[in-house]
């Protein structure tokens, strides 16, 4: 179909695929302000991009709000916390919208960019939504978009959104998953160089809060590093937009190191389906695959050091949660322990005096938790029990954390080592990616094949014990 010279694509899921990328909004006109029950009118602006949603407005009657003030608070400046890390409760934000109802903006504070003096201020909001044609209409069709990322994979990768779960599927229109399915794309806005855009397209229901964190981290695991959430749009059935959600996430990172590659270890769609799966039974469970992804995609730095330490991090928060979870925290039963551990003390304390109460306190500490698994079992126990192998310079580079997480550094500096020894050094942060990606795939029980990155090969990932995090 041709209108206005453009091709409007029949299907209406394909509209929603193809429909223009929105990651800037602008807008002036006469707008609303409204907190703890007043309600403020002025001409103002509002300026949605990928870095701020901000809003600037000059009231109307700045006489009647100065008078209203001697009763209690109105003037946005008011809102502003007291120190920089303190966080400000809804019944301290105020909401705008634009009198013509093309928008709203939630969760609104004053910026203090400038004085309420000359009765204007200026203003941001924690989410915005704009209104599209189709506004009050059922959703049938959602896409989330996410910049600063990158899937390398075929441009278009179809997924089926469950209705607890996360599942992806290869053939788009499937009807043996409902009809519920979705396409990862990459894209690209003209205003762009790069196309570090990634579009999720989905057919409804709409995802909960840990779906949709889920889906996040999954295009940020696929992208080799976290990308950052721009908006959530949904649209009816003809694939008309109905609103557009601006919820900025956080930061994204810096470099990328995906787990997959076109050559060495092609991505499939049912790679996507098991880890999507696994992702929001990891969250549901309470288990913080976010936080190992987080350490993950913290390592891209190019610093061998700095990229070690945070993939470091990354097994260390996987194998002391695995343990806390499904492994074992103690040596021996607590009825066995405490009578030795009490034995022990008691045999000792004719020496405390002899040694000081700083060496005295440490030998008792030591002794009360002497029954605990050391780091070296959790981290060990954790490996077998995933089935992942270890050769000598795994385990060198694994070594390596008591020296990088204690000292925070090598001690030996890169212009006292060997050339062999700068080599070592160089592939450490990709042997220990390699085992960072074999837990989180582990974990969530796939089976296939990842890039081994010291090398750039393949690297089989057989299946192995797949934990209930429920």
């Amino acid at each position: 179909m041709i209108m206005g010279g453009i091709e409007i694509p029949d299907d209406p899921f394909e509209r929603v695929i193809r429909a223009p990328l929105a990651v800037d909004y602008r807008w002036t006109g006469q707008l609303r302000y409204s907190r703890r029950g007043r309600d403020l009118t002025g001409q103002g602006s509002f300026i949605v991009s990928e870095d701020e949603q901000r809003g600037t407005v000059e009231f109307d009657d700045l006489e009647s709000i100065t008078t209203r003030a001697a009763s209690g608070p109105v003037e946005l400046s008011s809102e502003l916390p007291s120190n920089p890390g303190e966080l400000v409760g809804e019944n301290r934000r105020g909401v705008a919208a634009a009198a013509d109802d093309s928008w709203t903006a939630f969760g609104c504070i004053s910026d203090g960019r400038t004085g309420f003096t000359d009765g204007e201020e200026t203003f941001h909001a924690a989410g915005v939504t704009v209104y599209g044609p189709s506004r009050g209409s059922a959703a049938m069709y959602y896409r989330s978009v996410y910049s600063n990322g990158r899937i390398a994979a075929a441009p278009d990768m179809a997924a089926w959104i469950a209705e607890d779960s996360l599942t992806l599927t290869r053939d788009r229109f499937n009807g043996s998953f409902q009809n519920r399915v979705t396409a990862f794309c990459n894209m690209r806005e003209a205003q762009r160089h790069e196309a570090d855009i990634v579009a999720v397209n989905y057919e409804g229901p709409g995802l909960d809060e840990l779906q949709s964190q889920a889906l996040w981290m999954l295009a940020s695991f696929l992208s080799g590093r976290r990308v950052k959430q721009l908006y959530i749009e949904s649209f009816d059935a003809d694939g008309t937009m109905i609103e557009r959600d601006y919820r900025h996430g956080g930061v994204g990172s810096t470099g990328s190191n995906e787990p997959f590659h076109q050559r060495f270890a092609p991505l499939q769609a049912d790679y996507l389906e098991v880890i999507g799966d696994g992702f929001v039974r990891a969250l549901r469970g309470g288990f913080p695959i976010g936080v190992i992804l987080h350490h993950l995609h913290s390592a891209n730095e190019g610093n061998p050091e700095a990229d070690a330490q945070s993939l470091l991090l990354a097994i260390h928060t996987a194998f002391e949660a695995w343990n806390r979870r499904f492994g074992v925290r103690e040596l021996a039963d607590t009825e066995i322990f405490r009578p030795l551990c009490c034995a022990m003390l008691a045999l000792l304390e004719p020496l405390y005096a002899t040694i000081g109460p700083e060496w005295a306190e440490t030998v008792r500490n030591k002794i009360r938790s002497s029954n605990n698994t050391s780091t070296n079992y959790r981290e060990r126990d954790l490996f077998q029990t995933l089935s992942i192998v270890l050769d000598e310079r795994d385990r060198s580079a694994l070594a390596s954390r008591n020296q990088l997480l204690h000292n925070g550094y090598f001690l030996r500096r890169w212009h006292e080592l060997s050339d062999a020894e700068r080599q070592e050094r160089v592939d450490m942060p990709p042997r220990l990616r390699n085992l960072v990606h074999q837990v989180i795939l582990k974990l969530v029980g796939f089976r296939g094949t990842a890039i081994e990155a010291t090398r750039y090969g393949s690297l089989q990932i057989e299946s192995s014990f797949c934990p209930r995090f429920g």
